[in-house]
Formats: C-alpha cells, structure tokens, sequence
C-alpha cells in the first residue's frame, strides 16, 4: 500500500496558520504596556499625516474619487466632509496618509506600515464602534502580520523593485482588518489568501502620486479581503509560501526559513513596535535622504554656512539608497523628495526639511535650483567608512568659497529607533500637519483626545473629529 507523502513540517510551512491564529486572538489586555505606548504614538503620527495630506494634489484626487464613487456612507474620509464605505474609506486615507513621505518606516521590510494599517483599522472600526484599545490591538495585530511576512522576502522583494508599502502591506491590513471584524483563525487565512491575489506596488512610481496610492490600495484591498473572508469567501490556505505564492512571486530571503523560525519562536513575545520599532520622520522626505540631511544640517550649523557660500556638495550614498533616489535634477516637487541634490540644497539654504520645503514655489525658485546642480552624489564607498554601514547611511562633504570643506558621516538619523524622536517631538509634528486641514482650536483638542484615545470608548469619536 502506498504511503501518503509526509506532511511538511517545516517552520515556514507553520508560519500563516500560527500568523493567523495570532491575529484573530490579539487583544489589548494581552500587549505589553510599551506596545500599546508606541502604537498609540504611531498612530498620532500617521493622523497628522493624513490630515496634512488631504490639502495635498494627490489628496485632494483621491477623496474627489472616491466622492464620485459614493456607496454607503459609514466611514470617515480625513480632513474632509466625505463619508464613504470602508473599503474607498480606507483607499482614500492610506492616500493621504502616504501622500507628502512623511509618515513611518518598519525597515524590517522598508514598508511604510501604518499608512496602511491604521486607515484599514479606521475604516471598519468605525461603523462597529470599536474602541480605542481594541483599535489599537488591531492596528498592532496588522504590524505583526506585515513585519513577519515582510521579513520573509526581505531584501529580495525590494531588490526586484517591489515597494512592500503596496505588497506587505496588503496582508497586514487584511490582519488588522479581520482583527476588527473578529474572525477566527480560518477566516482569517483566508483573508491573508485573498489579499494575496491583491499585493502590488512598483518602486518606478516613486516620486509621483502613485506612490502614496500603493499605501491606499493595501488599505482597501485588506478591508475588502477581510469581508470577503468574512463573508465565506475562500483561497488558497498556503498562498503565502506555496508554488506560485506570495513569497515565489515577489521574492524570498534565503534565510526564509530561519526567519520563520525565529518569528514563531517569538511570536507573541517580542512585537516589531519595540524590537526594532518605528522609524519616524522628522524630514518630509523619502527616508533613505534623512542621514544626509542630519549631516547637512549639522554642517551647516558648525560652519555658519548660507547657500551663497557653498561651489559644491558631494554626498556619498550606499546603492541602496542611490536606487531609492533616482533624481539627481527632480522635474517637479514631488520628485523632488527622492532626489538627494535637492533635499541637501535646500537643507542649507532654509535649515530645515518641513512640508515648506516642497511647495510648487519653493521648488521653482532660481537660487535652490542652481545649487540643486551643485551637488553630485557619489558611492559611499569612495569614502572609505569602515564598520557597520545601515542601509541609509551617508558622508556629506561640502565645499565653499575660499577653499574651506567639512564633511560628515552620519548612519542613523534623528527617529531612527536608535536615536528617537521624543514625544513632544512628535506631537509638534503632529499640530504641524493637522494645522494644515484644521483649526488651532481643533488641532488641540483633536491632540488630546489621541492622548487619551486608549480610553476611547467608541473609535467613531475620533473618527467625527477629523472631519473637515
């Protein structure tokens, strides 16, 4: 008689079953009082976001989309009057949230996690009156999800040219999203298979309003594949690492294997919000610019240099971060942001990289642009750094009049996990970005609320209070 084949037990085989088992349980009262903390935090940080987004071109298309498009109105569109479904709820939030670069990074797979996450939490949170700790357990349900898979296929995935903002992303907001719904563990395998068949997201966008779109599509296509799991809607229960499956397709680490086994010796122990945490920003720019800019800023503030002073700028960048910023001369301001000469140049001119920054005006004004093509970059590797190199790290020299130069290295920028931000930083940021869509008035009390907002009894709360 013949023998069935032997069932794969290998860790990676383990590894959505335990992934989904894990997320349709979580529950506030389970995280540790840091994790709450930190997701609380982040998700200040991605509202601002979203509220300065909505004043932005790419925001103001995509809540115009979904205006047109209508459908049952029960989820808040930020920073406007609109009320939608989840699903175009969701697409239009992780749109602004994403829309001007400004909100975190998880560099366990360099995805922009809660520009996703949180609008997907938002979206269906609201019209079942989930509270503030519930939100926020699902928010970090999602997390965990999305830095376990991204952990995966990483670097390979971002190798290929994948943006894992619109390829992780997808399953973590399918995570967090069933967390919401409260779906058992079948249900929600299956919507980590459904959003498998959504993921996408190219790295050829950046710089153009698709990039924060890939941010809002994972946000929706999660809401939708977890009503749709929900609902009864089937896929492959191995669409993650079977033949043809997430990690085929879009790319797995050599070392998948291991990873999994450390993801589930840990999971439920060690959550991605502390070990390695957030990445937040404190520039308005693609984060692989951000060490360059400390540097430059700290230059500029050693020497008393202005722009008039300065013939060059030489930045020395990893190929990592060369391949994330392909524009030397940018063609407009949203471009801009990926291009290290602009985002130096006017580093020192205005001593600040702020929302200002990258305004059609400021883009085009005459002096920015001819020190713009002062600066060539170069690989860090002409600049002999020894040690450990991170994958953003850079060595800024600048060259002025009268034959004076300084350089510096810098690799790790201010909110990197290792150097983070405070948190009164970011509450600056905060009223920073929210001014741009609301009151001062409004901007205040709508920051005490995410204060308290554990607390909040109903998420629809917050929900009324980003309205426009």
């Amino acid at each position: 008689m013949t023998q069935p084949p032997a069932a794969d037990d290998s860790c990676l085989s383990r590894i959505v079953p335990e992934l989904s088992r894990f997320a349709s349980c979580l529950k506030a009262a389970s995280l540790p009082a840091e994790a709450l903390r930190r997701a609380a935090l982040a998700v200040t940080d991605v509202t601002g976001c979203m509220l300065a987004g909505a004043t932005e071109p790419a925001g103001r298309l995509i809540v115009g989309h979904v205006r047109e498009l209508g459908e049952m109105p029960s989820s808040t569109v930020v920073g406007t009057d609109v009320r939608t479904s989840p699903p175009l709820a969701a697409l239009a939030n992780g749109t602004l949230a994403h829309a001007l670069d400004f909100d975190d990074t998880l560099w366990t797979y360099v995805g922009h996690v809660s520009a996703s996450l949180w609008p997907a939490v938002l979206a269906l949170g609201e019209p079942r009156r989930v509270s503030g700790d519930a939100g926020l357990a699902a928010y970090v349900a999602g997390v965990e999800v999305a830095s376990a898979l991204g952990c995966l296929g990483h670097p390979v995935q971002v190798e290929r040219g994948w943006h894992g903002t619109g390829t992780v992303n997808t399953l973590g907001a399918a995570a967090a999203a069933g967390n919401v719904l409260g779906m058992d563990e079948g249900q929600m395998r299956n919507a980590l298979g459904i959003a498998v068949s959504h993921a996408a997201g190219t790295q050829v966008n950046f710089g153009t309003m698709t990039k924060p779109l890939h941010a809002g599509r994972a946000a929706r296509d999660g809401v939708t594949a977890a009503l749709l799991a929900q609902s009864g809607f089937t896929a492959a229960p191995d669409a993650v690492t079977s033949r043809a499956g997430f990690l085929d397709l879009f790319g797995r680490s050599d070392s998948a294997e291991e990873v999994a086994k450390d993801i589930l010796g840990n999971l439920g122990e060690r959550f991605a919000l502390i070990d390695p945490g957030l990445a937040f920003k404190i520039h308005a720019a693609c984060a692989c610019t951000h060490p360059a800019v400390d540097a430059t800023l700290a230059l500029r503030e050693k020497n008393q240099w202005s722009a008039p002073d300065v013939e060059e700028v030489l930045c020395g960048l990893t190929s990592y971060a060369r391949s994330q910023l392909p524009f030397d001369v940018p063609p407009d301001n949203l471009s801009a942001k990926f291009s290290a000469p602009y985002v130096l140049a006017v580093a020192l001119t205005d001593g600040e990289v702020g929302l200002a920054q990258f305004t059609e005006a400021r883009y085009a004004d005459p002096g920015l642009q001819a020190l713009v093509r002062r600066g060539r970059i170069l690989d860090l590797k002409e600049f002999s750094i020894t040690g450990e190199i991170p994958p953003t790290a850079a060595f800024v020299q600048i060259r002025a009049r009268g034959g004076r130069s300084d350089g510096l290295y810098c690799d790790r920028p201010l909110g990197d996990p290792a150097r983070p931000l405070s948190e009164q930083a970011l509450v600056k940021k905060f009223e920073i970005c929210a001014s741009r869509t609301l009151s001062a008035g409004r901007v205040k009390s709508l920051g005490e609320m995410l204060r308290r907002f554990p607390d909040l009894r109903d998420i629809g709360e917050l929900c009324s209070a980003l309205c426009a």
